[in-house]
């Protein structure tokens, strides 16, 4: 109802306007334009945001197991990386019942297994009365160092850009089958990075801080799937 009135009086506003009542030609057509800003804008004005569940329902594949995301690099960067995927997982899901299974080599050898297949996927979840098992890697390339000296010339801190990819799935233990996956891929500067044996090392005590920010962006456009959304309607 609002919304008529206002196209009402705009039509009326328009007619005075174009037959010359109030502004030469060349007014008219600036007005015009302001006016069709206005009225699109008090259109839009009426839709509502309308909060839409996650596209995937956690609760419908639990118990859920976690392999350590496998990393290309050395250090905690996998560990870290699979604790931020779990917190993401969580956030729009509730109590997800979710099992870390640790990293996967020491896992297969634990079950005495020599490569995850669909054997392996379903002993891991007959002896951990999973249903499925999120598998995923971390590939860290074209690491570029960046060494900065302090003002004083007391200390040099080491970071670096770096490019990398994660890669996320969500495996059926009973068929060893591939229900979901997702990936992401973003560049950002990380700290604490250390050259060893010819490799980079991302070993930092505080890796949130060091390398927070590049995680939390992968994590979050890989398990978009399992979280609210806003739609206008």
């Amino acid at each position: 109802m609002n919304q008529m009135r206002i196209g009402s009086r705009l039509r009326n506003h328009i007619s005075a306007i174009c037959s010359g009542w109030l502004f030469p030609f060349e007014g008219c057509l600036r007005y015009l334009l302001v006016l069709g800003l206005v009225a699109s804008t008090a259109a839009g004005c009426g839709g509502k945001r309308i909060r839409v569940p996650p596209a995937i329902d956690l609760s419908q594949h639990e118990i859920i197991g976690v392999i350590e995301i496998a990393s290309s690099s050395k250090g905690k960067l996998g560990r870290y990386t699979t604790d931020v995927v779990i917190e993401e997982m969580r956030e729009d899901q509730g109590l997800i019942r979710i099992v870390t299974l640790g990293p996967q080599a020491e896992l297969l050898a634990v079950e005495n297994l020599s490569r995850l297949d669909r054997a392996a996927y379903q002993t891991i979840g007959d002896r951990h009365g999973l249903n499925t098992i999120v598998v995923g890697t971390l590939d860290v390339s074209n690491v570029r160092p960046v060494v900065r000296l302090s003002p004083d010339l007391g200390g040099i801190s080491a970071a670096a850009d770096v490019d990398a990819r994660l890669n996320l799935q969500l495996i059926d233990t009973e068929s060893g089958a591939s229900i979901w996956s997702r990936s992401a891929e973003a560049t950002r500067r990380v700290g604490h990075v250390s050259l060893v044996g010819g490799g980079f090392d991302f070993n930092a005590d505080d890796p949130d801080r060091a390398y927070g920010e590049l995680v939390r962006a992968l994590a979050e456009m890989t398990t978009v799937d399992f979280k609210d959304r806003w739609e206008k309607r």
